[in-house]
């Protein structure tokens, strides 16, 4: 098994696991939980200190050996029956305990020098003494502590600390118990799973060592009748040499040749019929750029006859405004087999991208005899990847600008803190992270709405009768609350209800707003219309923008496509008119659009009526 290294391998990742995983357990999950102990009960000391802090009022000054209240030793003894608290002492600035659950301590100075200098520079110090070990100040504990420093600081000058004893024995037991619970769990695991595939891999080698004895078996064979067949074979050709005659060999050849030229015909139109039938353009020359073949897509595709154009050099046939240079460019011998894109302008001004294969065509003396050229068309190929890579660009600014700001805030708020800012400018920052917020979690949800159409899940939607006046006038005023346009409205009653999902209405037109404010003039007028068209309510979305091109509104609609304007700071993912035409269609209805450069645009989706949805 080990001589065969794929399952040699198999067992040793196999065995790296079985190891690994025990080991991670007891190096990485299980000082995990001590920390994360340590630290929560860290944060109770806190918490802890702060209200014997707020109940003995020690918050305006310093810590004395003036007496201590009585009802702070109540409240001590209270919060010890509530917490495992085992131990609290009282230390003024210079060190000495002025009041402690141990009232024999009281009067001792700490001298150690984290209480110097860690403690009384304001830093909380905190350590985790396991039964048996000692404290920080070398005291033997019989139970797991928590110990922790807490000084108390006011204008930064040190004026005593709190120090508590937490008793963690029965959570270290717990996390104790469910680490060796855990590690037994890993190594039985790991011992079942290395046992299994040990014997998996004994199970694949006899498996393999019966084939190669099977094949080893079956190459025998095979060598054996060729044997027997090369012997007849000779018997037979000896009998038909001397069977033969000169006449027989006349006649048979003739005959053979007959039928090969018939077959030659047959070929000829057959591959004729094929090349006809390509729709990608297909053309060959000979060595010297001679044209020997053009199928009728290519002759299209270059304005060629292939009456006149075959058996003259290429590169004299082509005129401009054909790419001449790109297209002899792919006869040279040395481009075969690479790629070449070759862009061919249309009638409309418009483009198609070709992408032109070459292959050699056999000549005499094993050399090349000419080229073959395959123009496959990839227009709609290269859309798509330019958009994708404009999305990904466009993705990129958008989720970094918010991500920024949020980041910038956190920053800010993790130095000053927020207490230190004024109540305005505290709800300013809240408001510009909610903001941002809000960006990142759209973009996402138009992303997340993409990949399910994409998956064939649909949109789900949550019909119900409602009022269609109503919805339009509702995301009307959501929009004139953030826009700094006129929006005039212009609603005709329904001619009988509507069942749609509301939510999913308001998306879009939120989107269709959203994209009228952009690209229309500040200041400037989007017109709102609804109206009954037959058996469909159709609302109408018009602006004074600066309109699409013909190329802009065949893609319009396509995903991550936006269309360029002249208009700077215009964001978007090219993903809002793709989701907006999902979620209308999935109603039964259809949105449409109508524009021209420099003349606005006016798009509009119709939602049927109750009545014609049934």
């Amino acid at each position: 098994m080990l001589g065969i290294p794929y399952l040699r391998n198999i067992l040793s990742l196999s065995l790296v696991l079985a190891i690994a995983l025990p080991l991670y357990v007891a190096f990485v999950i299980n000082p995990g939980f001590d920390k994360l102990l340590a630290e929560e009960t860290e944060g109770t000391a806190i918490r802890y200190v702060s209200t014997l802090i707020s109940s003995l009022g020690l918050g305006g000054g310093e810590l004395t050996k003036q007496p201590i209240p009585p009802e702070f030793a109540r409240n001590v003894d209270d919060l010890r029956g509530d917490l495992s608290l085992i131990k609290l002492r009282l230390f003024s600035p210079a060190g000495e305990i002025i009041f402690s659950t141990d009232s024999a301590e009281i009067g001792t100075v700490n001298t150690k020098p984290y209480f110097r200098d860690r403690v009384a520079r304001g830093q909380v110090y905190s350590k985790v003494v396991r039964e048996g070990g000692r404290s920080a100040e070398g005291a033997t504990v019989v139970q797991t502590v928590v110990e922790t420093y807490v000084p108390l600081m006011r204008r930064g000058v040190f004026e005593g600390a709190v120090e508590t004893y937490f008793d963690i024995t029965a959570s270290r037991g717990q996390i104790d118990r469910l680490n060796r619970q855990t590690a037994w769990v890993l190594w039985i695991f790991a011992g079942t799973m290395l046992l299994g595939i040990i014997l998996a891999l004994r199970t694949a080698q006899r498996n393999i060592a019966a084939r190669d004895s099977a094949e080893q078996a079956l190459r025998q064979s095979k060598e054996d009748l060729e044997k027997r067949v090369e012997g007849r074979t000779e018997q037979i050709l000896e009998a038909n040499r001397l069977l033969t005659s000169e006449i027989a060999v006349r006649r048979h050849t003739e005959e053979a040749f007959g039928r090969a030229l018939a077959e030659s015909e047959q070929a000829k139109k057959r591959i004729d019929g094929i090349l006809r039938s390509v729709p990608d353009g297909l053309l060959a020359v000979d060595g010297e750029g001679r044209l020997l073949l053009l199928n009728p897509t290519a002759a299209s595709l270059l304005g060629l006859t292939p009456e006149t154009a075959l058996g003259h050099p290429l590169g004299e046939l082509l005129l401009p405004p054909l790419p001449v240079e790109q297209i002899v460019a792919t006869l040279h011998v040395d481009r075969v087999g690479a790629p070449l894109d070759i862009i061919l302008r249309t009638a409309d001004n418009g483009s198609r991208v070709f992408q032109a294969r070459t292959s050699l065509l056999p000549g005499s003396d094993n050399g090349p005899g000419g080229v073959i050229v395959l123009m496959h068309e990839v227009t709609r190929e290269r859309e798509m990847e330019q958009a994708k890579r404009d999305f990904i660009t466009m993705a990129a600014h958008e989720l970094h600008s918010p991500l920024m700001v949020v980041r910038g805030y956190a920053e800010l708020l993790s130095t000053t803190g927020l207490a230190t800012l004024h109540p305005n400018q505290q709800q300013e920052i809240l408001d510009c992270i909610h903001d941002q917020s809000r960006i990142l979690t759209r973009l996402v949800d138009d992303l997340l709405e993409i990949s399910r159409m994409e998956s064939g899940q649909g949109l789900a939607l949550h019909r119900a009768p409602v009022s269609i006046e109503d919805v339009v006038r509702t995301s009307v005023t959501a929009a004139r609350a953030d826009s700094r346009f006129r929006f005039e409205l212009e609603l005709q009653p329904a001619s009988g209800p509507l069942c749609i999902d509301r939510g999913r209405i308001q998306q879009v037109l939120a989107n269709l707003l959203g994209n009228a404010a952009k690209y229309a003039p500040e200041g400037d007028e989007i017109r709102i219309s609804g109206a009954t068209v037959g058996n469909s309510y159709r609302i109408t979305v018009t602006d004074r923008g600066p309109g699409m091109s013909p190329e802009q509104q065949r893609r319009v609609f396509d995903k991550f496509y936006r269309g360029s304007c002249d208009i700077p700071d215009v964001r978007g993912t090219g993903l809002g008119l793709t989701i907006a035409r999902a979620i209308v269609e999935e109603h039964g209805g259809s949105i449409a659009l109508s524009s021209a450069p420099g003349q606005g645009t006016s798009i509009w989706f119709d939602l049927p009526l109750a009545s014609a949805a049934h």
